[in-house]
């Protein structure tokens, strides 16, 4: 009867009683006997001594392997009206203490069970064991779920393995301190990389703020190893132990584990807000190599002279001959070789240009439904349980057997990044190779269309691919060019490269000053213009609503530049091309001072992907890793966690697809109404 009461004791009612008439036959009962309350000779609770007793003489072995590790737990069952029904034996896993609602409404009979330990060496020597009742109501006051020990009455069994994790903590803070100092070295270097390539002479506050960035990145990156590394061992030693010489950590323990999780990701999104930021701002420009076929006679007389003021922008560069006529080249002449050049083979490149900048090596619905097959449908999930079980069936999980937050992140981030290195590796060795290569085809396209790409990061380093036709032009039809695709598949004309007989089309470029000066004085019309090109971007970066004169004129003047640069044709600005030293290469950062020559480097033929998210996959993948075990830890859920995942992955892609082209539109001068 006490029992239904849930153990409340009221003056008058059965468990009032039984206090009493325990306190009277105390003396009298078994020293093992199994009491609803555990109270002394007085009838007083002294429940921090009855949890520390150490009367049980059972000694416990370390090996799984062996009997002696094990809790031998029996259970005298009874029904409603006191009867004995028989002693049963606990046996792993079979104790289902979560019961639903429904199961108990159904349920027809109650049965009452007394916990028992058995000892190791006499089976027949049993020994109580007290369990607790949450809910227990003492003078209006749940007393067994407050945290002071002396209050709590005993009806509880629990047992918990608790290991002191000071040493790993202290293991953990040592190689966070070692990697961190290496990540502090490597943030030097690279903000002195980024120093020298904006041709700066002086640290400034724009200086610190990219040192930042980059310790931000690298700090996340050295946390992330270091927890996952750390969570890794936790799980394969605890979970493939015989002899028990490890334990999980606790959930308090695991605090710290949550907080450079948190710290990391924050971090690295710091980072992949920088790296958005610096692709949607890059200078990008189309040159076009196609030369009019038409006489300038014939058009100037259908043609306006409306470009007089891009002569006067243009003055006072050194330059040779050819670069003096450019400089000087009247409306007549520039209207006329515009009127002879289709803009289409422009327009195409750019819009493949806005295709690849968000491709990305993984797909993220690849990434999806891998995870997700792999935790939830294959069940691996279950072996994230605080238990020694590395698979443990759907039918034997219990909610009273907790999820440990460290399994769950090991087995989260082994998972995510298995899938996507194997995407990667698929991608690298298999379709790249024998489907298709989208960066490799944009370079092709680029050849073929007769047009070049010039890009700048900062203000002195860049990149650039080599699209001049070997035939010197693009603009024919169907049957010439077949003609010219099959005297390039019999090597029947010149190679594609920038150098004479050479297939090496795509360079780092590390610039002299004067290129990029000259680069914004010939963009002084736009500028100043009161329709410019921040304009541009707030008529939706239409040309159809600024003054396309000037646009055009000012394309004009920077394709003839840019072009006549890499024809060498300007007598202070020139460049040679050469190949990185192997420091240059490793530490990504250039030897060699600029002056008035600058340095084309050779490279793999993908450098250039660094401004297009597929050359930024290690730090997407890692932020997205990030981004599902924070939210995992927060509602230990893989499949909220994988989706939610996903729709940021989306929307940061389409966001760089959105930013993107309004660069496009902004920096390489091309109509929005032709972006597909």
């Amino acid at each position: 009867m006490c029992t239904l009461l849930l153990y409340k004791i009221v003056e008058t009612n059965a468990c009032a009683e039984f206090r009493r008439i325990a306190k009277k036959y105390l003396l009298e009962c078994p020293r093992k006997q199994l009491w609803l309350y555990y109270i002394d000779e007085e009838g007083e609770w002294h429940t921090e001594k009855d949890l520390y007793r150490d009367n049980v003489p059972n000694i416990f072995s370390p090996s799984l392997t062996q009997e002696s590790s094990k809790l031998h737990i029996f259970a005298m069952k009874y029904a409603l009206n006191g009867t004995f029904l028989g002693l049963i034996k606990i046996k792993s896993d079979d104790l289902h203490c979560t019961r639903s609602l429904q199961y108990l409404w159904k349920s027809s009979e109650l049965f009452y069970y007394d916990l028992y330990l058995a000892n190791n060496q006499n089976k027949s020597e049993l020994y109580p064991i007290p369990v607790i009742i949450r809910n227990i109501v003492l003078n209006g006051e749940f007393v067994n779920m407050g945290k002071d020990m002396s209050k709590w009455r005993l009806m509880k069994f629990s047992v918990s393995y608790e290991l002191n994790q000071e040493s790993t903590k202290k293991s953990v803070k040592i190689a966070v301190s070692v990697l961190s100092t290496m990540a502090f070295a490597w943030s030097i270097l690279q903000t002195y990389s980024w120093f020298r390539r904006s041709g700066k002479h002086a640290v400034d506050l724009v200086t610190l703020g990219k040192f930042l960035v980059f310790m931000s990145g690298n700090l996340s990156t050295v946390f992330f190893i270091v927890m996952f590394c750390t969570c890794l061992y936790w799980f394969s030693f605890f979970k493939r132990q015989d002899v028990i010489y490890t334990v999980l950590p606790t959930q308090v323990q695991e605090d710290f584990l949550s907080v450079y999780i948190g710290i990391a990701f924050a971090l690295k999104a710091v980072h992949l807000i920088h790296i958005l930021f610096v692709q949607c701002s890059i200078d990008i420009f189309y040159i076009d190599w196609e030369r009019p076929r038409v006489r300038a006679s014939s058009v100037s007389a259908r043609v306006a002279t409306t470009s007089k003021n891009v002569a006067e922008t243009s003055t006072g560069a050194d330059t040779k001959k050819s670069s003096g006529n450019l400089l000087k080249a009247t409306p007549d002449k520039i209207n006329a070789e515009m009127a002879g050049v289709s803009i289409w083979r422009t327009y195409y490149a750019a819009n493949e240009w806005a295709e690849i900048q968000s491709k990305r090596k993984t797909s993220l619905c690849i990434q999806l439904f891998g995870v997700l097959f792999i935790l939830n449908v294959l069940g691996f999930e279950s072996s994230t349980l605080s238990a020694l079980k590395l698979n443990v069936p759907p039918e034997d999980v219990h909610k009273y057997v907790p999820y440990s937050t460290c399994c769950r992140f090991a087995l989260g981030v082994l998972v995510y990044l298995s899938v996507a290195i194997l995407q990667v590796v698929v991608r690298k060795g298999l379709y790249e190779r024998f489907v298709e290569d989208k960066l490799q085809q944009y370079v092709d396209l680029c050849s073929v269309s007769n047009v070049s790409v010039f890009i700048l990061i900062t203000k002195r380093f860049g990149y650039y691919i080599h699209g001049r036709s070997t035939h010197g032009k693009a603009d024919v039809n169907m049957k010439e060019m077949h003609e010219f695709l099959r005297k390039e598949e019999e090597d029947l004309c010149g190679h594609r490269g920038l150098l004479p007989d050479t297939d090496q089309q795509t360079f780092q470029i590390l610039l002299p000053p004067g290129v990029h000066d000259q680069f914004l004085r010939l963009l002084v019309p736009l500028t100043s213009y009161t329709q410019a090109a921040d304009r541009m971007q707030g008529v939706g970066g239409r040309l159809a609503k600024v003054d396309i004169d000037r646009v055009a004129n000012t394309h004009y003047m920077l394709n003839k530049f840019l072009s006549g640069f890499i024809d060498h044709s300007f007598k202070d600005l020139d460049y040679i091309v050469k190949d990185r030293v192997m420091l240059e290469y490793l530490l990504d950062i250039e030897c060699y001072e600029v002056a008035d020559r600058g340095y084309f480097y050779n490279d793999d033929g993908r450098s250039f992907s660094s401004v297009l998210f597929y050359g930024n996959e290690s730090i997407l993948l890692l932020f997205d890793v990030l981004l599902f075990s924070v939210i995992d830890i927060a509602s230990s859920d893989y499949v909220l966690s994988m989706i939610l995942t996903f729709v940021t992955a989306k929307a940061i892609q389409g966001l760089r697809r959105s930013a993107g082209r309004r660069n496009l539109v902004r920096k390489a001068l091309v109509d929005e109404r032709f972006l597909t």
